[in-house]
């Protein structure tokens, strides 16, 4: 069994690699890693305001993007072919020495590079990623130079890659408005959670409120009955008082009229 490394573009060099290796390779016994490498443009020189920060981003997320795309196109043929195959992503500004940490990681024993590529992903194929990799690679390297596959193949694989783009693009807004409307559904659900926790304490004050005004009535009632009563009491009190003032000054008067 080997493993058998590709790295991928949109070029035709890449499909050059691709179908070189898949007609070396055994897809019974060997397995298949596809590799692709975006550029890593993040410096302090991009992030020197929000405006460089906001396009480092957009550019990175898009050539995220391309490179899954990318991989996913080919992964599709590998699949074709019989192959067990593995994707690999990574960012860098030095593609050969990524390859090779990719070789030693992965124990490769083949790996296969076109001679150059054009394409906006980064690109694996100038002649001084090759000669890194020809030079530092413990393994075989096996550089593809001249168109490799069947006659009959004439498909763009740029046409391609954008077409799954637009694919996952379109998944991605499906995705994106699935997301809003559970976001809507779980604001919606919350508020109702809310407005009827609300409505709860809304009830519990009232009551809360009716009780208070309750006791706080009985109170007052009591409080006036007391009063009155104290009152009546006041009141039978004087009377008895001024009904001994009253004899006390008609026995006066009786007295002083028999002298």
């Amino acid at each position: 069994m080997s493993n058998w490394l590709v790295a991928v573009d949109e070029s035709n060099y890449a499909r050059w690699a691709f179908n070189l290796a898949t007609s070396m390779a055994n897809p019974k016994v060997d397995v298949l890693f596809l590799v692709a490498v975006a550029d890593d443009i993040q410096s302090p020189v991009f992030a020197i305001d929000s405006a460089s920060y906001a396009f480092v981003k957009d550019h990175n997320e898009a050539l995220e993007r391309r490179c899954k795309s990318i991989l996913k196109f080919y992964w599709d043929k590998a699949q074709k072919l019989g192959f067990n195959t593995h994707l690999l992503m990574g960012w860098s500004t030095h593609v050969g020495e990524s390859l090779c940490k990719a070789i030693e990681e992965k124990n490769i024993n083949n790996v296969v590079l076109g001679r150059r590529a054009m394409g906006t992903v980064k690109r694996f194929f100038v002649g001084s990623t090759t000669r890194y990799v020809l030079e530092h690679a413990n393994c075989n390297v096996i550089v593809a130079k001249t168109p490799h596959g069947p006659p009959e193949e004439h498909e763009s694989i740029r046409e391609k890659v954008v077409e799954l783009e637009e694919i996952e693009r379109q998944r991605r807004i499906k995705e994106d408005k699935k997301l809003v409307n559970n976001e809507d559904e779980n604001r919606k659900k919350t508020l109702d959670e809310v407005k009827h926790l609300e409505e709860k304490e809304k009830e519990r004050r009232l009551k809360e409120d009716e009780k208070v005004l309750t006791q706080e009535e009985a109170e007052r009632k009591k409080n006036l009955e007391q009063v009155k009563k104290m009152e009546e009491e006041e009141k039978e009190r004087r009377l008895r008082e001024d009904l001994v003032q009253h004899n006390d000054k008609t026995i006066k008067i009786q007295v002083y009229k028999w002298q």
